[in-house]
């Protein structure tokens, strides 16, 4: 990621830029330009310049300020993501692998049968034996006070 030339400094490769000694890369390094760079490397998109993420930063304040930036978290279904804004979902929208995900995705109704399904047998194979005795036991307990109850009351009825 970072190295050093000797006629040309120490470089940064993910955001482009050389500096002069290793602690000012090593400082780089630990930036929220250098981290945004980073996450557009592994999305596949260029680097932005400082100048880039300084405007970039300054119109989501601006826009925050304004209150233009929605704060409602959204869900993509089909790659089962959240995004905190909707410019953030709308990008994932118009993205290679949401495309992808797209094309591959069941129906919702057979989706949603599957996510119950899915919730059904790992809760079932989280109960071990013994819960299940216990299970077992409890149930016929709750019949046999049922059928007491019962029989009281027609007691009851009878006298």
């Amino acid at each position: 990621m970072a190295s050093h030339h000797p006629h040309h400094g120490y470089t940064c490769i993910t955001c482009n830029v050389v500096f002069a000694e290793a602690e000012l890369q090593r400082a780089h390094h630990k930036t929220d330009w250098h981290r945004y760079n980073l996450k557009r490397k592994v999305a596949e998109l260029p680097p932005v310049t400082a100048e880039g993420f300084r405007e970039r930063v300054l119109t989501q304040r601006e826009a925050q300020a304004a209150g233009g930036e929605d704060k409602q978290p959204r869900l993509c279904k089909i790659c089962r993501k959240q995004f905190v804004s909707l410019r953030s979902y709308e990008n994932h929208l118009g993205s290679k692998r949401h495309r992808e995900n797209e094309k591959t995705a069941k129906p919702p109704d057979v989706e949603v049968e599957a996510d119950l399904s899915e919730l059904r047998n790992k809760k079932n194979l989280q109960l071990s034996t013994k819960q299940v005795k216990e299970v077992e036991s409890g149930d016929k307990k709750d019949k046999e006070e049922e059928e007491e109850e019962e029989e009281a009351s027609v007691e009851e009825k009878k006298g």
